[in-house]
């Protein structure tokens, strides 16, 4: 599989592996959010790019993205569930 120069920084080193794989397309062909598909980009890179400080950052980077997830999620399920609640009292 060849590598595409999809970097933001016009390089793919980190943001790619061994096997060819870029962390692009992998975000693409899952077909991920912003929040999600930031989050599997600092995962991928972490550990690829400067010092143990850096890889630190990355990972916090990933998990504020995952917390930015969850928080828009859990307002999609208080919405659905304020929905449902007046649905309820309609038919009682």
């Amino acid at each position: 599989m060849e590598t595409k120069n999809t970097g933001f920084d016009g390089q793919t080193t980190h943001y790619s592996c061994k096997a060819g794989y870029d962390a692009m397309q992998v975000i693409e062909d899952f077909e991920l959010n912003f929040s999600l598909g930031n989050a599997v980009k600092y995962i991928l890179r972490c550990g690829k790019k400067g010092t143990k400080h850096d890889a630190i950052k990355d990972l916090k980077k990933a998990i504020a993205y995952i917390d930015r997830e969850v928080s828009s999620l859990e307002k999609s399920m208080d919405a659905e569930n304020v929905v449902a609640n007046k649905e309820k009292e309609k038919k009682e």
